[in-house]
């Protein structure tokens, strides 16, 4: 089986180019989905990285690297991080049918369910649909609009109130192609950027910002109808607000989890969202994400139901290298944190820190943190 890192399957949807430094960043990153490879796998990523920078993770195998366009390589079943009309080319058309997984092992069934088409997945992973759904299922955040023009993002109820406003463009990741404002005064560069990304999008969805105490998620599969939770992770956010890591969360009791109601909410919002998924004929994995949240008056909350990922995530990667690393979702004890930052962060980490990718020329490192060596 071939897996393909294809991290800006986002900016293929939206009909993009990515500027070459990224494609460094996502192609250094994509090396941590070969997590979720077996022996014999390969594992394809935009630009080919350096091999000693990537660090073998102990229990898991060491998959062949390629790059380049997928369409230049042999035909092979493919695992994607999203499908796109390049995945599916890639892939022979028998390969669209899987045989039975080898065991229940969440990582056996995702690798045995057929892929979504191209234009199924792209559909379910529009921001504007999205909304849609998530306002029939009460899991909408309050305000949320979609916009087609300026104006109507200077109107939305954020804006016009005076509060802080978020424009998301229908595809797009790790905070890329969106902007914030405050009510209805923007500079010009800030105007300028918004007609860009409508000019591209055609609408984006504009929200209330937020302000985000602590950041979660979940992961599950929709498979033949039905939809399989796979667990909750913590986001660990740096203070900038940028994403430095993934803690999977289990049967542990930790201060930072999720409180009961949360977890109840967490899992109705899943439930939910495949649901919604596998009406809309999509199979395969997808995860959401949630936070705390405080509003001006002090008051705290919970949405359970912020991103919708219809894809492959980094929680995904996360909670596997915890099990490669003797990490039981079961016990007691808490799973090693899946922590990304640069060179001198990995330096901070300290000695107990297990390198996965030591920085290259992009900067980009990554390691997996255990309970008894993360900062409090």
């Amino acid at each position: 089986m071939r897996i393909v890192a294809n991290l800006l399957c986002e900016s293929e949807w939206a009909g993009g180019d990515a500027p070459q430094r990224l494609l460094q960043r996502v192609s250094a990153l994509g090396t941590l989905v070969g997590a979720l490879g077996r022996e014999g796998d390969e594992l394809w990523t935009p630009l080919p990285v350096a091999p000693g920078c990537v660090v073998p993770a102990p229990g898991l195998p060491v998959l062949e690297p390629c790059s380049g366009p997928l369409d230049a390589l042999m035909p092979a079943p493919t695992l994607a991080w999203g499908e796109t009309r390049a995945t599916a080319r890639a892939r022979p058309a028998e390969c669209a049918l899987r045989a039975a997984p080898e065991s229940d092992h969440w990582l056996d069934v995702l690798r045995s369910t057929r892929p979504p088409t191209p234009q199924t997945q792209k559909r379910v992973c529009d921001r504007r649909r999205q909304l849609a759904f998530a306002r029939d299922a009460d899991l909408a955040l309050a305000d949320a609009v979609i916009a087609e023009t300026v104006d109507a993002v200077l109107a939305s109820p954020a804006a016009a109130r005076g509060d802080r406003w978020v424009a998301k463009a229908p595809w797009s990741a790790a905070g890329r192609d969106r902007l914030r404002g405050r009510g209805s005064a923007l500079p010009d560069a800030d105007r300028t950027r918004l007609r860009r990304l409508l000019d591209t999008h055609g609408g984006l969805v504009v929200e209330p910002w937020l302000e985000r105490t602590d950041d979660f998620g979940g992961i599950g599969l929709v498979v033949g109808g039905t939809v399989r939770i796979i667990g909750f992770h913590r986001v660990l956010m740096t203070g900038g607000g940028a994403w430095s890591g993934i803690r999977p969360l289990g049967a542990e009791s930790a201060p930072d989890g999720l409180d009961d109601a949360e977890a109840a909410a967490l899992t109705n919002a899943l439930r939910r969202a495949g649901a919604w998924l596998g009406g809309e004929g999509y199979q395969g994995a997808f995860g959401i994400d949630a936070w705390r949240h405080r509003d001006a008056d002090g008051m705290s909350g919970f949405h359970a139901l912020g991103e919708l990922n219809a894809r492959l995530t980094f929680g995904f990667v996360a909670r596997r290298l915890a099990e490669s690393a003797g990490w039981d979702p079961h016990g007691d004890e808490c799973a090693p944190e899946l922590r990304v930052g640069s060179g001198s962060d990995l330096e901070v980490a300290g000695r107990s820190a297990q390198v996965l990718l030591q920085p290259g020329d992009d900067g980009v490192a990554a390691w997996l943190q255990h309970s008894e060596s993360t900062p409090t």
